[in-house]
């Protein structure tokens, strides 16, 4: 009888490490696996899988960087630049000395034409990490904001100049008029 019993204890501890035969993963191997999917363009399940990372190890900052760019690139979801926001601010909290986040921040500005806030962080970015991406891109961004800029100002000289009737037509971008002989 005794023997039995033991036989029964030893195939349930059996049976119980082959239950448990596979191994949590880690807040590694999720981030990994949420970076390949935000390679493949699977940015669902990246945001899950960052997600779940986040639940196991809420103190690695590149995690938030990686659902942040999951959440800035995910146009399905409603408020994704909020969101992709929130998670860089936290990263920020945690670590501000990762490039990646300051050009996650600004690319979520430059996506919302808050031009200035890009440029403000960014120059925060390069303060705190003297990283040459981020002194790429503060340009980059300058340029885009003074195209920006350009093409307001000729917007509103082709509006305010017209006195009409006449037909307009775009030449060499930009407006012209062309007078029907009325006055």
């Amino acid at each position: 009888m005794k023997k039995r019993s033991m036989c029964y204890i030893l195939l349930a501890v059996i049976l119980l490490f082959a239950a448990c035969g596979k191994k949590a993963q880690t807040w590694q191997e999720l981030y990994d696996l949420g970076e390949k999917y935000l390679l493949e363009e699977n940015y669902e399940e990246a945001i899950v899988t960052f997600t779940s990372a986040i639940e196991l190890d809420p103190k690695q900052a590149v995690i938030y960087i990686g659902r942040g760019d999951a959440y800035a690139k995910h146009q399905d979801e409603e408020n994704h630049l909020e969101l992709a926001l929130a998670d860089y601010s936290q990263a920020l909290e945690l670590d501000d000395s990762i490039p990646e986040t300051y050009l996650g921040m600004a690319d979520v500005y430059v996506q919302q034409e808050d031009y200035e806030q890009a440029l403000e962080i960014l120059q925060k970015g390069y303060e705190t990490t003297n990283s040459e991406e981020i002194l790429e891109q503060i340009s980059a961004v300058e340029e885009i904001k003074n195209e920006q800029e350009n093409e307001n100002m000729a917007n509103e000289n082709a509006e305010s100049t017209y006195e009409g009737p006449g037909e307009l037509y775009f030449e060499n971008e930009a407006l012209t008029v062309a007078k029907t002989g009325e006055n």
